[in-house]
């Protein structure tokens, strides 16, 4: 009998391993890392920095996203990151779109902004990278995003900026 309880035990286990194992897996399709992120706000109109992270779908279906924003230290903060498409506002970034733990859509040939807020932390200095990975409806799909980033700053009335093709530009 103790034989018994004993593997009926072990077998509830595993089957609650596994049960938790599913609940965060995103089944990407592709992806790519985008490192080098930097941002700083060093308050009263001293040193600013902003990072924007620009994801494009190059398909004919609407492609669901995942980024997840990593400091120096490996410490997920993707809470730091909104997302963006156009729209009549004031404000200067866009439109915000639903983001829910890192996830987004992205229509048929949409783009979507990310951009990274610290502007709200003063004497802030951020380092970091993030993984973009994507999943479809249509499992036939191998490449279905274009990105670049850009990074703006600036001094007082001074500004400065650049950008960078993440994947060399390349579909992921």
């Amino acid at each position: 009998m103790k034989k018994l309880i004993l593997t009926t035990l072990a077998l509830v286990l595993l089957m609650s391993a596994s049960a938790f194992a599913t609940v965060d897996c995103f089944n990407a399709q592709g992806g790519a890392i985008v490192n080098g992120i930097t941002a700083r706000n060093l308050g009263g109109g001293v040193w600013w920095d902003c990072f924007y992270i620009q994801v494009t779908n190059i398909t004919s279906t609407t492609v669901t996203c995942k980024v997840v924003l990593n400091d120096s230290e490996g410490v997920d903060v993707t809470s730091k990151l909104k997302a963006y498409k156009n729209g009549n506002t004031h404000a200067y970034w866009g439109t915000q779109v639903p983001m829910t733990d890192g996830e987004f859509e992205i229509p048929p040939h949409g783009t979507r902004t990310l951009q990274l807020h610290i502007n709200d932390v003063p004497n802030m200095m951020f380092y970091g990278h993030a993984t973009l990975d994507w999943k479809s409806s249509d499992t036939t799909l191998r490449k279905a995003l274009v990105a670049s980033t850009r990074l703006i700053g600036g001094s007082g009335s001074t500004g400065w900026g650049g950008f960078m093709q993440v994947n060399n530009g390349q579909p992921f």
